[in-house]
C-alpha cells in the first residue's frame, strides 16, 4: 500500500484551540480535591462556631430563666457553682478509695472521720443517705468572709419526708458530739446547727440547716443564712 504523507501545521492548530478546552492531566483529579479541602475546612469551622454560640446562648438562657436545678436559690455573689451527679461521681472515685487511704489523704481531708461517724451509726452513705435526696447536688463557693477564707456550701434537694432525714441526723448526732460542740442558731425561723471542733487548733465551724425542701451543709454559718434568704424571700 502506498504511503500518504500528511502535513499538519502544529503552530496554527495549537493557536486555534481555546484555553477553556485545554485540560492539564499532570495533576489529574487530585488538583480538584485540593481546591475543595479549604472550602470544607471553612464550612466545618463555621458550623462548629454556630453550635458553640447556640450552646452558650442556651446555657445563659437556662441560668436567666432558672432552668438549671438550684439556680434560683444560689447567692448572686457566688464565685463558683457546679452540679454534681452523685451516682456518676461515686462510680468515678470508688477506684481511688484504696489509694486515698494508703496515702493518708483520707485523714487529711476528713473523709475517714466522716466514714467513721457513719460506721458507728451503722449507716452507709450510698445506701442510707444518698437515696434521701435527688441525684443532683449543688456545690457553691463564695467570697471570703468572717467564717472562712474559702466558704462553701453543698445543697441537697430532698425526695423523702423530713421525718426520714431527721431520723438519720439524730443517729449521727451522738457520734458528732465526740469531736464537736453542737449549738443552734435561729434565723428567720430556720434552725441552723453549728458544729464547732472541740480541738482549739481547728478553727473551721461547720453548719447545716434544713430549709424547706433543701439541706444546706457548709463551713460558714453566714453562707447558710444567705441560702435561707434566697429560699425564704
Amino acid at each position: 500500500m502506498p504511503k500518504i504523507a500528511v502535513n499538519v501545521k502544529k503552530d496554527k492548530l495549537a493557536h486555534n484551540i481555546s484555553d477553556d478546552l485545554k485540560v492539564d492531566l499532570r495533576n489529574g483529579p487530585n488538583q480538584e480535591k485540593k481546591q475543595k479541602q479549604p472550602i470544607k475546612r471553612r464550612l466545618f469551622l463555621v458550623i462548629f462556631l454556630v453550635v458553640l454560640v447556640v450552646f452558650f446562648g442556651l446555657s445563659c438562657l437556662f441560668l436567666i430563666l432558672g432552668g438549671l436545678p438550684f439556680s434560683k436559690i444560689i447567692p448572686q455573689n457566688k464565685v463558683t457553682f457546679s452540679l454534681i451527679d452523685q451516682k456518676a461521681f461515686y462510680q468515678q472515685i470508688s477506684p481511688f478509695y484504696s489509694f486515698l487511704e494508703k496515702e493518708g489523704i483520707y485523714q487529711k481531708i476528713g473523709i475517714s472521720k466522716m466514714a467513721g461517724y457513719l460506721e458507728e451509726a451503722d449507716l452507709n452513705f450510698e445506701e442510707d443517705i444518698a437515696p434521701l435526696f435527688k441525684n443532683d447536688v449543688a456545690f457553691v463557693t463564695l467570697p471570703a468572709n468572717q467564717d472562712s477564707d474559702l466558704p462553701f456550701v453543698l445543697l441537697f434537694e430532698k425526695k423523702v419526708s423530713l421525718d426520714k432525714i431527721n431520723h438519720i441526723l439524730n443517729k449521727l448526732e451522738p457520734n458528732l458530739k465526740e469531736d464537736y460542740n453542737i449549738s443552734f442558731q435561729s434565723y428567720r425561723q430556720i434552725e441552723i446547727v453549728l458544729l464547732k471542733p472541740i480541738v482549739a487548733s481547728s478553727a473551721n465551724i461547720f453548719s447545716y440547716a434544713k430549709i424547706n425542701n433543701y439541706l444546706a451543709v457548709g463551713n460558714s454559718p453566714q453562707v447558710i443564712k444567705n441560702i435561707v434568704d434566697r429560699i425564704c424571700q
